[in-house]
């Protein structure tokens, strides 16, 4: 019970320490920075696709489509490669 008592407390002294103090958002960027970079710092930027060696079958869920008596039957087949 002590245990618990002191972990609101703990919580409470937590939350209006919080309060108190300003609301403080990431900084802003130096000047320089954001000027030198520009349009060419975002052209710079490589995107590497990943690919993933796999072992082993590959299994995917096919949809087999087929008109039956009443309209179209639409079942799925598990397909491994």
């Amino acid at each position: 019970m002590k245990t618990l008592a002191l972990g609101f407390a703990a919580a409470l002294a937590l939350g209006a320490a919080a309060f108190t103090a300003p609301a403080s958002a990431m900084t802003p960027a130096p000047a320089s920075v954001a000027v030198s970079h520009g349009v060419s710092g975002i052209a710079q930027v490589r995107y590497v696709k990943r690919t993933v060696v796999r072992r082993g079958p590959h299994c995917t869920m096919r949809k087999v489509v087929r008109r039956g008596p009443h309209g179209r039957v639409v079942r799925t087949v598990r397909v491994c490669h």
